[in-house]
């Protein structure tokens, strides 16, 4: 799973500086640190992800080992509150341009019925997608998750399967 990216990502990281010194830089709590380090959170929160990936100026799919890293591109910086919305637009997007409805798109990627549509409303019940739907949605359209929240211009090019 990708949290054992995430772990071998900070572990490395880990080398040169303190626990309490790297979880400062990444902008994730001692405990979150922890658990990430010791792999006792299977499946971390997505602003946690995002944080980590804007600290170091590294891609999300490269920290949780869906790419290979790519020099020179620049990241996005962006609160959890914009990341989610760009999110929730790209979905919409992609609904429509497919021709099928968040039911559908949620069942075609093994998620809760329920976990996309009342993300995507615009009276919305859920705030966030978790961290384990939103690999899903980027595997099964086969794109860069800095692409789907805008961290990256829309390209190709800034996913370079790992596979």
């Amino acid at each position: 799973m990708f949290v054992k990216s995430i772990q071998s990502f900070l572990k490395k990281q880990n080398k040169s500086c303190s626990r309490k010194d790297l979880a400062n830089k990444c902008n994730i709590s001692y405990a979150v640190l922890n658990n990430l380090l010791n792999a006792t959170r299977p499946n971390p929160a997505f602003n946690t992800i995002c944080n980590i990936a804007d600290s170091f100026n590294i891609s999300i799919d490269f920290l949780i080992g869906r790419s290979v890293a790519k020099p020179n591109i620049v990241f996005k910086k962006q609160e959890i509150s914009l990341v989610m919305q760009q999110l929730k637009s790209y979905i919409k997007k992609r609904i429509k341009q497919e021709n099928t409805t968040s039911l559908k798109l949620a069942q075609a990627i093994g998620a809760g019925d329920g976990a996309i549509s009342e993300f995507t409303k615009e009276q919305k019940r859920k705030d966030s997608l978790g961290t384990a739907i939103i690999l899903k949605l980027a595997n099964h359209w086969d794109v860069s998750i800095d692409e789907m929240i805008g961290r990256t211009s829309p390209s190709k090019e800034n996913l370079t399967t790992n596979q």
